[in-house]
């Protein structure tokens, strides 16, 4: 590793869950490969952003809004790996990154126990009208409606990657049944963690709390639609910590509306950040709304910044990890 490499981190290195100080531990590692090159604001436009990156060797990223394209390829001419401070790979353009030889890794694993437990904590307050009796409270008003216990209840996962595997044990350890509809994991691993394989209108039909695990892919775009929540209880909650394209917003929001499901807790939305004049759910109060903060927690955000920076080591190294 006697070359010096530009690395660039293009987002706001401030950022609670990025590194906060030009002197974090974790940057230290990076200097053998010839330091960082830091920003203290997020990209002003897209021209600031190609502006920052065009002579960079490899790129740490956090902003999933930061669209990595054929254009952005072509312009970081030298760019030879992205190391993601994320599981997910949503603004990069994989194929682009075939054609121009740009090996992109992720930190899978990184923070799904903080998203598991925030998936979770929404069960919690949509079962509890925890957030409706905060902002009753606010308003003045001293008001009660029936809640239900988690105890007894069944939990559905659609889809059962890292996150779905550590909610399985989490809802396990509070009472709850735990099924799941996979097309990736096979029964025998299901069982090992737990977990009753179902199919998808079984899922939907028989869970009380129904929590989505898909990758924000084409094939999974609307994967939950008016069909999928036709089939639900009318007691039955929907729980979104993965991608606001997976499920179909105005369908959702119909089903809430006129009671056709009991509620839902939303930590992710068709855009990122969601505009206020884009929110159809800020009017119903059977709805937990949270701004994709699912993953922000210290712990997290400490396995996100090493695995951002091992990444980058082994890659230079020869011998690259959580390639994507």
């Amino acid at each position: 590793m006697a070359r010096s490499y530009r690395i660039i981190i293009p987002d706001d290195y401030q950022e609670p869950l990025v590194f906060g100080s030009p002197e974090h531990p974790a940057l230290d590692a990076l200097n053998a490969l010839g330091g960082v090159e830091l920003h203290s604001t997020a990209p002003s436009s897209r021209a600031d952003f190609l502006r920052r990156i065009e002579s960079a060797d490899a790129v740490i990223n956090l902003l999933s809004r930061t669209s990595y394209d054929e254009e952005a390829f072509r312009c970081a001419r030298n760019l030879k790996v992205i190391s993601l401070m994320a599981a997910g790979v949503d603004n990069v353009d994989r194929s682009a990154a075939r054609r121009h030889g740009v090996t992109v890794c992720n930190a899978a694993g990184a923070n799904s126990l903080s998203v598991a437990e925030f998936a979770l904590g929404l069960v919690f307050a949509v079962f509890r009208s925890i957030s409706a009796y905060d902002r009753w409270m606010r308003d003045g008003r001293w008001q009660r409606v029936p809640g239900r216990e988690i105890a007894g209840k069944t939990l559905g996962l659609l889809g059962v990657g890292n996150v779905g595997a550590h909610l399985a044990r989490l809802g396990r350890g509070v009472g709850m049944r735990v099924i799941a509809a996979s097309n990736q994991a096979d029964s025998g691993r299901l069982a090992d963690m737990g977990i009753e394989p179902v199919d998808r209108q079984e899922l939907f039909s028989t869970a009380d709390a129904i929590s989505i695990h898909l990758r924000g892919t084409f094939e999974n775009e609307k994967a939950v639609g008016a069909a999928e929540l036709s089939l639900m209880k009318r007691t039955a909650v929907l729980i979104n910590t993965a991608r606001g394209t997976v499920v179909d917003q105005r369908a959702l929001y119909d089903a809430l509306k006129d009671g056709q499901i009991a509620g839902a807790g939303l930590d992710v939305f068709h855009l990122d950040p969601l505009p206020i004049e884009e929110n159809l759910f800020r009017e119903l109060d059977n709805v937990v709304l949270t701004p994709h903060s699912g993953f922000e927690t210290v712990e997290a955000g400490e396995r996100l910044r090493r695995a951002a920076v091992d990444n980058l080591l082994a890659f230079f190294r020869g011998h690259p990890e959580n390639v994507v």
